[in-house]
């Protein structure tokens, strides 16, 4: 492909989307496809509008803070859309605000064009300090999902005022629409329990017997009535 046979290729990236695609840089400059190409460049490699691989332009680090003395020996492109780039250089420097050494891991947002420390090699381990990061694979933490909606209310049968237990003012409410009837003024529908759209004492004999039923199973779960 035109590479010359001293270039070292020292930094190299798949292209999330793109599998005809490499991100590519090496440790000298280059002239490739008659276009030159420093060792601090990002080289897009892959066909061109002929449909041949072609060697272009991927993103010129030195137009962005880096320093033209230093080379890219580390790459890995996260997304394209927005482009997220983690890289390490073969040297100390700092670009915007932030200092970084051989060993560490910068961030650029294409985006925002902006850069940002995200690993500190030394800082987590000093034995890094006199070493070069020269490879690396970023997996980049995705955001914990949602935890999923509570459950809806478990119905309490018996619960004729919607509050969750069955107690002293739920049988006021039966015994208040005792009689009543669909229509009729004091009609508790949540007090017909058979469905014969009336209030009844066959509605209080159920309601007796959830009523029953909650303080059995309070006793069970608490040890005590509340």
């Amino acid at each position: 492909m035109g590479v010359p046979e001293g270039a070292n290729l020292d930094a190299v990236s798949a292209v999330p989307g793109l599998p005809d695609f490499l991100l590519l840089s090496f440790d000298i400059t280059v002239k490739l496809d008659g276009q030159v190409f420093a060792d601090e460049d990002i080289i897009m490699f892959g066909p061109g509008a002929d449909g041949q691989n072609k060697f272009g332009m991927g993103l010129d680090l030195s137009q962005v803070g880096i320093d033209e003395s230093l080379d890219l020996d580390a790459l890995h492109i996260e997304s394209v859309a927005p482009t997220f780039l983690y890289m390490s250089f073969d040297g100390s420097g700092r670009v915007g605000n932030v200092s970084f050494d051989d060993e560490d891991v910068l961030e650029f947002d294409n985006e925002q064009q902006a850069w940002r420390l995200v690993y500190d090699g030394s800082e987590r381990f000093e034995g890094w300090k006199p070493g070069n990061l020269d490879a690396l694979y970023v997996v980049v933490e995705q955001d914990e999902p949602p935890p999923p909606p509570p459950p809806p209310p478990q119905e309490v049968l018996g619960d004729l005022d919607s509050d969750g237990d069955v107690d002293q003012a739920d049988f006021q409410i039966l015994t208040q629409s005792m009689g009543s009837c669909a229509g009729d003024e004091g009609f508790a529908s949540t007090a017909d329990f058979d469905g014969d759209g009336c209030v009844t004492p066959a509605d209080a004999d159920l309601w007796f017997d959830h009523f029953t039923t909650f303080l059995i199973l309070q006793i069970l779960s608490n040890g005590v009535l509340q």
